[in-house]
């Protein structure tokens, strides 16, 4: 946290082997220290953070950052350009999305990819890199016509077990809001957001 009360905290979750760098420049414990010492708020931070990882590379795996400020939640993922990449390209370094959480709901991200469908018109609550879109269609992962959801695309099959990853996210959505039944292994993904059933205070989450 900075002086402003910008927040930032991190979850790894690897992604697929054709989007790692080596000639990346930029690690996610970089981008953060920049971001915390360059911005104020939560969008400030994601585009700084997106610009520099697209101009110098963004050589590590893929990783999800939740970005707080005193007004609003946004969550930040963000993996590599592939291994031909190099400084100095014309294409940018770095495949990142952010999705702004609602103000009155909770959200899970443990060691996995949460963005799903991006709606390309909505600026108010998503951004994104110029070539996320393109780069997974010269991969051969999309195709123009289908649906875009990023964890699909780039972050297909998590590290280890799904229970890894789906119990996490199932249990802290049924503390939280356990009026909502989700089935507690049945789960693909489940929902990015959810409401809680009532307000979340620091003591509820300590």
């Amino acid at each position: 946290m900075n002086e402003h009360q910008l927040m930032i905290g991190e979850s790894t979750w690897g992604g697929r082997d054709e989007t790692f760098c080596d000639a990346g420049w930029m690690v996610i414990e970089q981008l953060q220290v920049l971001a915390l010492q360059r911005t104020k708020t939560a969008r400030e931070a994601i585009k700084l953070m997106g610009k520099l990882a697209e101009k110098y590379g963004y050589g590590d795996s893929g990783e999800a950052l939740a970005i707080v400020d005193p007004e609003e939640v946004w969550l930040f993922e963000i993996c590599g350009p592939g291994p031909l990449w190099k400084p100095g390209s014309d294409k940018p370094g770095a495949n990142w999305v952010a999705r702004r959480i609602p103000d009155d709901c909770i959200s899970v991200i443990a060691n996995r990819a949460r963005i799903g469908e991006i709606d390309w018109d909505d600026k108010e609550n998503f951004m994104y890199s110029s070539n996320v879109k393109s780069f997974a269609e010269e991969q051969g992962w999309w195709k123009e016509g289908e649906p875009f959801v990023f964890h699909k695309l780039y972050n297909p099959q998590p590290y280890g077990s799904p229970y890894y990853q789906q119990r996490r996210e199932w249990r802290a959505y049924n503390l939280l809001s356990p009026s909502v039944t989700l089935a507690e292994d049945a789960a693909e993904h489940y929902p990015l957001f959810q409401k809680p059933d009532k307000p979340v205070a620091p003591q509820d989450l300590m």
